[in-house]
């Protein structure tokens, strides 16, 4: 069982506008391989999942196939334009 997160492309915040799509996702990732969700939280910006697959070779599978079923970058076009994510840390001067 391991913790993966999944962030979107320059932090844009427009995943909770896709919640069935994630959903869709999953359950077609599902089809494809074999493996349990223990956990997910679907944030504005990133997912973060607990899974177990069957296999652990998996992981690099189950992320392909989520992440070619979602395809963001084509979800995000149909958005309203939205403000740069904030930068979380600022760089120190010297």
């Amino acid at each position: 069982m391991d913790f993966i997160t999944i962030v979107t492309y320059n932090r844009k915040d427009f995943l909770l506008h896709y919640i069935d799509l994630i959903k869709s996702s999953l359950k077609y990732t599902k089809t494809k391989i074999s493996f349990k969700i223990e956990a997910i939280v679907i944030l504005k910006d990133h997912i973060h999942f607990i899974l177990q697959p069957e296999n652990i070779n998996d992981y690099p599978n189950i992320i392909k196939y989520f992440k070619t079923y979602v395809n963001f970058d084509s979800c995000q076009e149909k958005l309203p334009e939205m403000d740069e994510p904030e930068q979380r840390h600022e760089q120190s001067e010297r």
